[in-house]
């Protein structure tokens, strides 16, 4: 799973880099990766945390306790409502929030398994684009 996880979201960083350097006004340029990027990959993880939740969780050795369960479920409930409100909002501003959760969330792989790894760096790395795009 972390090899689809890992292709998936380099895909979408390199969607949002497309659409970032493409020439056009900042305005679009966020609309377009907010729409091609972000979307998709607040879709990919609502399917991660909600629908393949006991695979992820066995792929990273998370085990199966209640508070894993619960936080994952709550993790995928947030991305659900991020997508909602992004999809009747039409909100750019969720790309900033997506970008600062991903940074954190790849800083936090980090510090909890005590090394590098492609989850954390994919995440950080996304996590900065989408802040750099969204800070503009």
């Amino acid at each position: 799973m972390n090899l689809i996880f890992l292709i998936l979201t380099t895909i979408f960083l390199l969607i949002g880099m497309y659409f970032y350097i493409k020439k056009t006004n900042n305005k679009k340029k966020q609309e377009n990766i907010i729409k091609y990027s972000v979307i998709p990959s607040l879709i990919f993880s609502i399917i991660g945390h909600l629908l393949l939740s006991s695979k992820i969780r066995k792929d990273m050795n998370w085990g199966n306790s209640i508070g894993v369960v619960t936080l994952q479920r709550e993790l995928g409930l947030l991305t659900l409502s991020l997508l909602v409100v992004t999809l009747i909002k039409k909100e750019i501003g969720i790309g900033l929030i997506w970008g600062i959760f991903l940074l954190t969330a790849g800083l936090n792989h980090i510090i909890t398994e005590k090394k590098l790894n492609e989850v954390s760096i994919i995440d950080i790395i996304y996590g900065l684009f989408l802040i750099r795009v969204f800070s503009l």
